[in-house]
């Protein structure tokens, strides 16, 4: 249902009956970018999503909407394509059902 990080220990809520393997995702926080030297380090490809995307803030601050039109469609296919690549990769999540109370609740109605 949740999870808590604890220091360097992440703690899942409540905690499982059992045990069992599990995949924990993880995205630390990134450092600002501020000097012309700074690196942006992501996921090949993600980089230029973030070109488009200032692009077209720049293009709003210039008030050229043809070339916002362009941009815009560059940046959302590159967005579609890192969505069908992420649900790809996403694994399979298993959902628990509290059969127990379900049952309780029905007999009380």
């Amino acid at each position: 249902m949740g999870f808590f990080r604890f220091g360097t220990t992440l703690g899942i809520v409540p905690p499982p009956q059992s045990s069992y393997p599990y995949t924990a995702w993880y995205m630390g926080v990134a450092a600002d970018l501020v000097a012309d030297g700074d690196l942006f380090d992501g996921i090949a490809g993600w980089e230029e999503w973030v070109t488009w995307d200032c692009l077209i803030k720049l293009l709003v601050r210039d008030h050229d909407q043809a070339a916002i039109a362009a941009a815009t469609i560059e940046r959302d296919r590159l967005q579609a394509e890192f969505s069908q690549r992420l649900r790809q990769d996403r694994p399979s999540v298993v959902k628990r059902y509290d059969m127990r109370g379900m049952r309780n609740r029905r007999t009380m109605l």
